[in-house]
């Protein structure tokens, strides 16, 4: 099954927002599986904000936990704190980086007045092979992009990414 980009990203914030009791309740009366069957490709949720800080409190008083901080994204005018979710899965929390010339990417996080989910990864190990499946039937997608971040601790992590040639984060 498909969800649509809007459909998922409300489902996923009423998940991660709701009272705990309330969800266990749904689940137990509606059969629905738990929240931790999460499909296996997915990466990371993407929770942006225009202040970093301010995005780390916010998600403390939902959560219980504290993000740490994950580092800048150069080039591209963002950095980010991670709040693990499981096995090789986190939210990230997306800010503007006060130490970069504007934003090359995400530029809808810089307006928002609230943290926001405004997007997901997810994992594949052929990138360039699984763009090649999706354009044949006919989506239009930019890259593989490269991307990457210094952690606090100087390790560069690298990686790739593929974006809808229409994405517009139509959730604002």
């Amino acid at each position: 099954m498909s969800l649509p980009r809007r459909t998922f990203l409300q489902l996923i914030s009423a998940a991660a927002f709701a009272p705990a009791s309330l969800v266990s309740d749904r689940q137990e009366k509606s059969g629905m599986p738990p929240l931790d069957h999460v499909p296996p490709t997915l990466d990371h949720i993407l929770l942006g904000c225009n202040d970093l800080d301010a995005g780390i409190e916010f998600m403390e008083k939902k959560s219980g936990y504290r993000a740490a901080l994950g580092g800048s994204h150069p080039g591209r005018g963002t950095r980010n704190a991670i709040l693990a979710l499981g096995y090789r899965r986190y939210l990230e929390i997306l800010a503007p980086d006060p130490k970069q010339n504007g934003l090359k990417w995400r530029n809808e996080i810089s307006q928002l007045t609230e943290p926001l989910l405004v997007g997901w990864a997810l994992r594949t190990k052929n990138l360039a092979s699984f763009a090649a499946r999706l354009r044949e039937r006919g989506w239009e997608w930019i890259g593989p992009i490269e991307g990457s971040r210094a952690r606090p601790d100087g390790e560069v992590l690298r990686w790739k990414t593929l974006v809808p040639a229409d994405d517009k984060c139509p959730l604002l």
